[in-house]
């Protein structure tokens, strides 16, 4: 036979081989990495763990029992956290996703500011929240973490300075005053018209306060963030601001689905299998980027000019503070590229308006409640500026310093916080210091749970009255408040250390404005069809 017809059945036999024998391999292969995996999940996970000698709950199933639901669902983990406390005290041993997850929940100051203070490195958020989270905003400083996240920090810093706030505060009050006048026509229109488009009530009208606020707020960190007006307060059809709103709304329900889940560990899936959610995502994003890479160049462009034109410093606004800054005081490693400048936009339009107007409508939904102290407020108000038409800069700096409203916004805060809670996961062994004295081994890899919401409602730090809504508390503070850990005196509610809120003043006095407008203007009651929506952000 010739050599040429020989070749060809020797490679067929060899190939065919070949495949048969890899098809064995690769089955026999992904058996032993299924059984290494699962090996190491419920044998070696729990083995290694030491968390199993803090005390806790017991476990809340054989397998896959998991005390998370009751510690992250806002309507019943205040009084959850209480419990856990009182039975087990300040640090315990929880379960996540099953018996194999130990995880750590502690209310203990020292280990708190330890974890988020001095070891922040060492105790990042996890990367699967972190990938949630920048899907929507990008890498900004809500989700950078270590050296990333003091290259933006450090350059964020001086555009939240008291200074900066101060020439800012003219925005809060503008805009404070065109929602009280929208809310008055809305209320005026009512009584005269036989509409049935919002339900009417004695001497008044049933509003969407949620939505009004939300509007107001993202109108106020358009024209503070970035001298971009939106004017959702007169109609909801800016591009930009119906991308973002709509990539928001998609994006917080799209991201707690099985799907989500799965893209976080296979982003693939996404681009080969898009679904109406993710498209509708994709295209927001691609707005927002568009838009916001021509406002970035337009506010480089107007500070470059104004330096030609000796005015420097011209441009007040938080962006054009941070381009300011990043192009003339630091040095080429500290500098923020477009895209990361780009990012800063998407944070303080997420962080700036949803996490302030769910605070708003949470004071309101309180004062509604508590109507001596809605009245009590009222009073404290027009004592101070007898004619709220409008606001001197005079009138705005004594709002700023009335001591009950400050007291009201704190008490709110302390018992709702807008973020419920943090998470973060060890990077390394680790051995976290305690109050008492001793340390908590954690491993790398497991998860550390501190909720801002269980640290505010303390009864061993307020009293008995802890759940209770109690303005004047702030008054004369509990000598465990004054010494408990957080970036305001006596809360937790913006955190504390290097990923503390850097804007907390800046929503303080955005706060206050709305208030200080509103208040005066109306009395808020519960309405007969109120809906109270709790979730976890």
């Amino acid at each position: 036979m010739p050599l040429f017809a020989v070749l060809p059945s020797l490679q067929v036999a060899s190939v065919g081989s070949f495949v048969l024998s890899s098809t064995k391999i690769l089955g026999v292969g992904s058996w032993i990495f299924a059984a290494f995996w699962l090996f190491r999940l419920f044998v070696y996970w729990p083995w290694r763990s030491r968390l199993t000698r803090l005390p806790g709950p017991p476990p809340a199933g054989k397998v896959f029992g998991t005390h998370l639901p009751g510690l992250m669902d806002p309507r019943v983990s205040p009084r959850r956290h209480e419990e856990l406390r009182q039975q087990y005290g300040l640090n315990m041993r929880i379960h996540g996703m099953g018996y194999f997850d130990e995880r750590f929940l502690t209310f203990d100051p020292v280990a708190i500011n330890y974890i988020l203070g001095r070891a922040a490195d060492l105790f990042p958020k996890p990367w699967q929240s972190r990938s949630l989270v920048s899907r929507l905003v990008g890498d900004g400083l809500f989700v950078a973490e270590g050296e990333q996240h003091r290259r933006q920090r450090k350059i964020i810093s001086p555009a939240f300075s008291n200074h900066s706030l101060r020439a800012l505060q003219p925005v809060f009050f503008t805009k404070a005053i065109e929602l009280r006048d929208t809310l008055s026509k809305l209320v005026q229109n009512a009584a005269t018209s036989s509409s049935d488009e919002n339900e009417k009530v004695d001497n008044g009208l049933v509003v969407d306060m949620n939505n009004w606020l939300w509007r107001t707020t993202f109108d106020i960190i358009g024209l503070a963030g970035f001298s971009y007006s939106f004017d959702s307060l007169k109609n909801e059809e800016n591009e930009l601001y119906v991308a973002y709103r709509d990539m928001l709304t998609i994006g917080v329900k799209y991201g707690f689905t099985l799907r989500s889940m799965l893209e976080i560990w296979f982003p693939w899936i996404g681009r080969v299998f898009p679904n109406d959610d993710s498209n509708a995502i994709k295209k927001s994003k691609e707005i927002v980027s568009r838009i916001g890479t021509e406002i970035v160049k337009q506010q480089k462009a107007a500070i470059v000019q104004d330096k030609m034109l000796g005015e420097s410093g011209k441009g007040r606004d938080i962006l054009s503070l941070l381009i300011g800054a990043n192009m003339a005081e630091f040095s080429a490693q500290y500098q923020l590229s477009d895209e990361e400048l780009l990012t800063q936009i998407s944070t303080l339009l997420f962080v700036g308006s949803d996490t302030t107007s769910i605070a708003l409508a949470w004071i309101l939904h309180l004062l509604t409640m508590n109507p001596d102290v809605q009245q009590k407020l009222r009073e404290a108000i027009t004592s101070k500026i007898p004619s709220t038409d409008s606001f001197s800069v005079t009138d705005q700096n004594a709002i700023m310093s009335i001591p009950y409203l400050d007291h009201v916004i704190k008490e709110a805060l302390r018992l709702i916080p807008p973020l419920h809670s943090t998470l973060r996961v060890a990077a390394k062994d680790d051995r976290i210091p305690t109050s008492d004295g001793t340390e908590v081994l954690i491993r790398a890899g497991q998860f550390v749970h501190i909720a801002f919401e269980g640290f505010n409602t303390r009864k061993d730090v307020w009293g008995e009255d802890a759940f209770e809504f109690k303005p004047e508390r702030w008054a004369n503070l509990p000598t465990a408040a004054k010494e408990a850990p957080g970036l305001v005196l006596g809360l937790m509610t913006f955190s504390l250390g290097p990923h503390s809120c850097p804007g907390y003043q800046f929503a303080m006095l955005e706060i206050k404005a709305l208030l200080s407008a509103l208040i005066p203007a109306f009395t808020f009651e519960k309405s007969p069809k109120d809906t109270i929506k709790m979730g976890n952000m």
